[in-house]
């Protein structure tokens, strides 16, 4: 068992050695910081007196040549439960104090025996001396300094290392939430959908985040503040759904969506709770089943009403639309209609996103000649990143299927775009290229065909 010792010294004699010790080490950095080739001959320097620095703090015996064994002062760790390292019980009435002192002269007296795990391996677990709170954080805060000087010097001083650093425990709830809570949330959800409209995925980071916020909902607020908590966590989760979904984790971006519903029909958000829908319609269009989704954007609509925000209306028609037009339904032209008359979007990177969703439906309407239109026009905008690259990989797909000589190379653009990605979503819409590059006679379409199925198949 690893012991540290903490006795009582000659102040004096500490004193004088410590300032040598110092003084030495300073004369010696700076040596090496003028003439840094002299480093190989002053570093076992520095080492030997970071030896000399740790035998000074470390422990050893008394300097008061009148005390007698029963005055030395020996405080060994002590566990979180109570029994002490090389002692009895801590607090133990009686004769277990009279026990404790005496196992603690013999753990001193015995020397080497009780501390020779400590000074063979200049590494100590954090088993080995797991303590109070207190205990710990002395523990932590020696254990940075003695890493520090083990990096400059090469030997640890003060303490042997702590082969892995214990942990603080988990950090408790706040005792009341305030809109500071709600506020924190909200930037870090923006700051978290920041990173996946420019890279795609951030599945794990998100999740993460939206369990630890989740936990405020057991915190004591006013009902004004519950309420905004409410909807900043469905809209957290609505992001998580949307970063599980484009990180190919369809299971936990529905639990996401189900989520995001609850806490905002719990708090009466119908944005939010439209959002949970829209986005768990688009996963069933995804996977080939366009009526869910199309039940799914229904609810939605009608939970917001005509006097719902115009955006949210305008992509509810949008989304429609793709979903009539997978299943050739007629009505998919007026749903895209609505989606583009009953909004206008404010800025290029909205009309890019509105650009990119009549491409998807027109595609799928068998009008290339448009689809390829509206996909150029997204141009690389879009609010997220991974829309533009989606673009490109139509645009391709249709030049491709065309036959058309610029094909191959939007098709490798597409493809190196995809590589830099982390999402899935992208590398999923590959699949309709790779087809059209196969059907292509010449080596370079075949190459291309065989470089898209390595990116594909490429973790996202």
């Amino acid at each position: 068992m690893h012991v540290y010792q903490y006795t009582m010294r000659d102040t004096r004699t500490v004193t004088v050695l410590s300032v040598m010790a110092t003084v030495l080490v300073l004369g010696t950095v700076a040596c090496i910081a003028i003439n840094p080739s002299t480093a190989t001959g002053l570093v076992p320097i520095l080492a030997a007196v970071a030896l000399i620095i740790k035998a000074i703090v470390g422990g050893g015996n008394t300097t008061d040549p009148d005390a007698s064994p029963e005055d030395v002062t020996s405080v060994p760790w002590q566990t979180s439960d109570g029994p002490a390292v090389c002692g009895g019980d801590v607090g133990a009435p009686g004769a277990a104090e009279e026990a404790d002192r005496e196992d603690a002269q013999r753990c001193h007296d015995s020397g080497p025996e009780c501390r020779a795990g400590t000074d063979a391996g200049s590494v100590i677990g954090v088993d080995d001396a797991v303590a109070s709170p207190e205990g710990v954080e002395d523990m932590l805060r020696r254990d940075v300094f003695t890493a520090g000087s083990a990096a400059l010097f090469r030997v640890p001083v003060l303490d042997a290392l702590l082969s892995s650093p214990a942990a603080p425990g988990d950090i408790s709830s706040p005792s009341q939430l305030g809109m500071a809570h709600v506020a924190e949330i909200r930037t870090t959800t923006e700051q978290m959908r920041t990173a996946a409209r420019s890279q795609g995925g951030q599945a794990s980071a998100v999740c993460a985040v939206a369990a630890a916020y989740s936990r405020l909902t057991q915190v004591p607020a006013s009902e004004s503040v519950a309420v905004r908590l409410g909807s900043q966590l469905a809209d957290l989760h609505n992001l998580a759904g949307w970063c599980c979904f484009d990180s190919g984790l369809e299971r936990h971006a529905r639990w996401h969506y189900r989520a995001a519903f609850d806490l905002a029909s719990q708090v009466g958000d119908d944005y939010q709770l439209s959002d949970a829908l829209l986005f768990a319609g688009v996963i069933d269009a995804a996977r080939g089943r366009p009526d869910d989704a199309l039940k799914l954007y229904q609810l939605a609509r009608m939970k917001l009403g005509p006097q719902g925000d115009p955006e949210q209306v305008a992509w509810l028609h949008a989304v429609s639309a793709h979903a009539l037009a997978q299943m050739g339904h007629d009505q998919a032209d007026d749903q895209l209609a609505r989606a583009r008359d009953g909004w206008q979007p404010p800025n290029i990177y909205h009309r890019a996103d509105m650009d990119y969703q009549t491409a998807l439906v027109q595609h799928e309407l068998g009008r290339l000649d448009i689809a390829e239109h509206f996909a150029g026009a997204v141009n690389g905008a879009g609010l997220h990143r991974p829309v533009g690259i989606f673009a490109r990989i139509l645009r391709a797909t249709v030049h491709v299927q065309a036959g058309e000589s610029r094909g191959t190379d939007l098709a490798r653009q597409a493809i190196d775009a995809v590589a830099g990605l982390r999402s899935v979503r992208a590398r999923e819409r590959l699949t309709p290229l790779v087809a059209a590059l196969d059907a292509r006679p010449g080596n370079e379409a075949r190459e291309l065909a065989v470089y898209a199925r390595r990116v594909a198949a490429v973790p996202a």
